[in-house]
C-alpha cells in the first residue's frame, strides 16, 4: 500500500476514510465544494498543485492561483485548516463554493490553532506500532540465532563428551580386564605354589 501525502501534510491512508471525495478533516477548508476543477479534493492526486487553495475569493473577482496558492499554501489545523497565501489567510468554511478572506482574529485563531492533529497522531501511533513490531521481530530473530548457536554448541559438547565417554569407557574396560586377569594369574600362581609345597 502506497502512503500518499495530501496537501497540508495529511497521510491519505489514515486521514481519508469512507467517502473518498471528502478531504481530510484537518484540511477541509483548503477545498471548495464545486470549484470547477479548482480546489476540489482528488483522492488519486491529493498532492496535486491545483487541488487546494486555488479558486475564487469571496467578494472579489480575484482568483487564488497556483503561483501564490496551491497545495503548498494549505495548512492543516484542528479547526479544519486554512490557506496561507503571502501571510493572508483564506478558508472555504468547510468546503463552501468560494474562499473567504479571514479578517476576524477569532476565526484566524480558531483555524490556525497549532496542536497535534488527528492525522499526525494517527501517523505517530502507526509509526510507533511499526517500531514495536520491528523490535519484536528483531528480538525473535536474535533469540532464534542464540538458540541455534547454543544448540549447535550443545551438540558439539555432546559429541565431545560422547567421544570422551567412549575413550574413558574403553580405558576403564581395559584396566578392568587387566586387573581381573592379573588377579586370576596371581590366584593360579598361588594355587600352584601351594600345591608344590
Amino acid at each position: 500500500m502506497v502512503n500518499a501525502t495530501c496537501c497540508g501534510g495529511q497521510d491519505r491512508n489514515t486521514t481519508v476514510r469512507g467517502n473518498q471525495e471528502i478531504p481530510p478533516v484537518e484540511t477541509r477548508n483548503c477545498y471548495l465544494n464545486e470549484g470547477n476543477g479548482q480546489s476540489t479534493f482528488d483522492y488519486m492526486n491529493c498532492a496535486g498543485a491545483d487541488t487546494a487553495c486555488t479558486g475564487e475569493i469571496m467578494g472579489s473577482n480575484d482568483e487564488l492561483s497556483e503561483d501564490n496558492g496551491g497545495c503548498l499554501a494549505c495548512k492543516a489545523s484542528s479547526g479544519g485548516g486554512y490557506c496561507d497565501i503571502d501571510g493572508i489567510y483564506y478558508s472555504s468554511r468547510g468546503m463552501g463554493t468560494k474562499f473567504h478572506k479571514l479578517t476576524e482574529s477569532d476565526d484566524i485563531a480558531k483555524l490556525t490553532k497549532s496542536n497535534l492533529g488527528i492525522g499526525e497522531m494517527s501517523r505517530m501511533f502507526e509509526r510507533e506500532r511499526q517500531r514495536t513490531i520491528n523490535r519484536q521481530r528483531q528480538s525473535e530473530i536474535n533469540n532464534q540465532r542464540r538458540n541455534n548457536r547454543s544448540s549447535s554448541n550443545t551438540e558439539t559438547i555432546q559429541d565431545d563428551s560422547t567421544e570422551e565417554t567412549t575413550i574413558t569407557d574403553y580405558i576403564t574396560t581395559m584396566l578392568l580386564y587387566i586387573g581381573v586377569s592379573a588377579t586370576f594369574i596371581v590366584m593360579i600362581l598361588s594355587i600352584v605354589l601351594i600345591i608344590l609345597k
